[in-house]
């Protein structure tokens, strides 16, 4: 098939053939024939139809996977009270234990409202102890450095 230049004219009138052969049950090749065009073409004219004003191509809406499954709000709001009550059980685990995946819980937990920041991927018991002793000694030693320094304060004034 030789490429020419297409006119606007043409373009439009193009899109709302293929509308008219979709709707007959025809397919983008069977039209890009009709048409004298690459189907590729056809898919090309109707992503710049809304910006140059043209009339759209057929609408096809993308069909749901068979393995798509529907939760409910409970069932969504018991996930993400599971994950934030998960003791030393990972993210993983839990998502792995409810046949979700982490990406869906981490967004549900989002839609929620919970920060994501009260969930880490590996944190247990033993680190977040960790982490409060750690908070405590720097606590104490900020103390400890501000008596010092007035207390040279003192000394040299």
């Amino acid at each position: 098939m030789k490429s020419r230049p297409f006119s606007e004219d043409f373009i439009k009138r193009a899109l709302v053939t293929w509308t008219r052969m979709a709707a007959e049950g025809k397919t983008n090749l069977q039209v890009a024939e009709r048409l004298g065009c690459h189907p590729s073409m056809l898919h090309y004219w109707n992503s710049i139809a809304p910006v140059k004003g043209w009339p759209l191509g057929p609408v096809r809406r993308q069909a749901k996977p068979k393995n798509a499954r529907h939760h409910s709000e409970e069932s969504k709001r018991r996930a993400v009270s599971a994950l934030l009550n998960r003791g030393e059980l990972t993210v993983a685990e839990v998502a792995r234990g409810l046949g979700v995946s982490i990406a869906l819980l981490y967004r549900w937990m989002r839609l929620s409202g919970v920060p994501n920041t009260k969930v880490g991927h590996l944190r247990s018991k033993q680190v977040d102890t960790e982490i409060e002793r750690l908070g405590a000694k720097r606590d104490r030693l900020l103390v400890e450095a501000s008596v010092l320094r007035q207390t040279l304060a003192l000394l040299a004034g």
